[in-house]
């Protein structure tokens, strides 16, 4: 079977309010209705949990990904000394910033800028919005749609899409080893990363805006969605895939950025093409979840 080199592509997808919708910090009928799980939050204190600002959704299967600890306790703060600045013209984020249509990219000198409408999607150029828009006007009008019934969460969504951005490669090099695409890459079709994180506190640059507790594959089939929001990744993953391929990949998978605050996810689909050899050391392929947090929870971006 042919191995699969990274062919990184940058498309967000924006999907909030997945499974059981926006916890309010005002009610706890939410915690009190989870049966089992909810056990061991009967002793807890709900003034202080208000008092944080948030009340964890023990109900969502990718919040209990973080573990009671992760839940309930603070994000940790944003490291004060961050990680030396790599060289702009070798970051592979650079590569990863490219117009949808062409994919002339960031690090090739293109001068990008997001779709109005949904503030997703990049282009080079109007032409290319223009050519680009029979297959993103559906994606369009999901992402408008979800950020009319939540106009409060645009600020953290943005921050959220603008995290994964920065560190995008280290993303794709963990569902790359996490799926084993190189490997097995009808993986890639049945499977997900799943991300999740939390806002920290007082972080001024966009790599450290959030801290990363859990990272776990998903099989499509075991992922808690309703039917129709199901039926919407299922499609703009299909979209997606479609267009990657006649550009010459050999197809699209997803990495889910999960933020707790909220139950707000981030879609991020990332193109690959079969060719060469595995770009990924082996100590890479064996740990890719604990580097993974060491990349994201310091603010190191590639």
């Amino acid at each position: 079977m042919p191995t699969v080199v990274a062919y990184m592509k940058w498309n967000s997808l924006l999907i909030t309010d997945l499974t059981i919708g926006q916890p309010n910090a005002s009610s706890t009928d939410h915690l009190h209705n989870a049966s089992p799980v909810m056990d061991w939050l009967e002793d807890l204190d709900m003034d202080a949990l208000k008092a944080m600002g948030y009340i964890p959704n023990v109900r969502c299967e990718w919040c209990r990904l973080a573990g009671i600890d992760g839940m309930l306790s603070p994000a940790p703060p944003a490291p004060e000394d961050h990680a030396p600045p790599a060289n702009r013209e070798t970051l592979l984020q650079r590569e990863m910033m490219h117009c949808q249509q062409c994919d002339l990219s960031r690090a090739a000198g293109a001068k990008l800028f997001r779709c109005g409408g949904c503030r997703t999607e990049l282009y080079c150029s109007k032409k290319c919005q223009r050519e680009a828009w029979g297959t993103h006007k559906m994606k369009c009008k999901m992402n408008k749609e979800v950020d009319d019934l939540h106009p409060w969460s645009l600020d953290t969504m943005k921050a959220l899409r603008d995290f994964s951005s920065k560190h995008g490669p280290s993303l794709a090099d963990a569902a790359y080893a996490a799926l084993n695409i190189f490997n097995e890459p009808e993986r890639a079709f049945d499977r997900l990363l799943v991300v999740v994180v939390r806002p920290r506190p007082n972080s001024r640059r966009p790599e450290t805006g959030f801290y990363c507790y859990a990272a776990e594959v998903y099989k499509h089939a075991d992922v808690p969605f309703p039917p129709d929001q199901m039926a919407q990744m299922k499609l703009m993953l299909k979209t997606t895939n479609e267009t990657r391929i006649q550009r010459g990949a050999a197809g699209t998978f997803l990495v889910m950025m999960h933020n707790m605050e909220g139950c707000m996810t981030n879609m991020v689909p990332f193109a690959f093409t079969v060719r060469g050899e595995n770009p990924l050391p082996e100590d890479r392929r064996q740990t890719w979840r604990s580097e993974l947090l060491r990349m994201l929870n310091n603010g190191i971006i590639q």
